[in-house]
């Protein structure tokens, strides 16, 4: 689907988002429908875990949180990003140091958003490993996405220093405001590289590298 709800819900049931009573991504349109059933319900019944890590996206309250849905462990900010109505007001337009929650729970933390996700799915991951349970961790950024002002500062000087412009149309090249803009976006992403690569060296430490599926 063009939008993020949609798709959501697609690759948690396999059905197609109208199915999901999913339409668009806001006006209470992006709640899946409680019929629906998800991933983790069905991997619950064949004994594994599961944990949710960042963007949920369908449904902030009860009985349609992550939690009420399958989810064992839940850590997420809630709508459709941070920096959005749904974050605490005092919070707003900040990916670093944001307010999550932590099974419905509002936590205060320190950090890069990203990071934060993937640092508590490799405790999660951990946790799982030591009770010899299988898991399924979905661990969903919601970095690259605006606003694009608040990004891991080494990244962002390190994309400064390279020839963004080449990338660039023609007419946009001597545009400062679309340079920076695209330096921080190569930030996040980078970013998100970094981390799956901490998360791939888990698996290959704890030897479930031929065993796990990675999507």
């Amino acid at each position: 689907s063009p939008t993020c709800s949609p798709t959501r819900s697609a690759l948690m049931t396999g059905r197609h988002p109208l199915k999901n009573g999913i339409t668009h991504t806001i006006l209470e349109r992006e709640r899946m429908a409680l019929k629906a059933t998800i991933l983790p319900q069905v991997l619950k019944k064949a004994g594994y875990t599961s944990g949710i890590f960042g963007k949920w996206h369908l449904g902030d309250n009860y009985p349609m949180r992550p939690s009420d849905q399958g989810f064992e462990y839940s850590f997420i900010h809630k709508g459709g990003g941070l920096g959005q109505p749904s974050e605490p007001i005092e919070n707003n337009q900040r990916y670093t140091d944001p307010i999550l929650f932590r099974n419905n729970s509002e936590v205060a933390t320190k950090g890069y958003c990203t990071d934060l996700y993937f640092d508590e799915a490799i405790k999660f991951i951990n946790i799982s490993v030591t009770a010899k349970r299988p898991f399924f961790a979905y661990i969903a950024t919601n970095a690259p996405h605006g606003p694009f002002g608040d990004v891991p500062e080494k990244l962002l000087e390190y994309y400064k220093t390279k020839d963004i412009a080449s990338i660039l149309p023609e007419g946009q090249r001597d545009n400062t405001k679309q340079l920076d803009k695209v330096a921080r976006i190569a930030a996040m992403i980078t970013n998100i590289d970094q981390n799956v690569g901490k998360l791939v060296s888990l698996l290959d430490t704890n030897k479930l590298l031929e065993n796990t599926i990675i999507i």
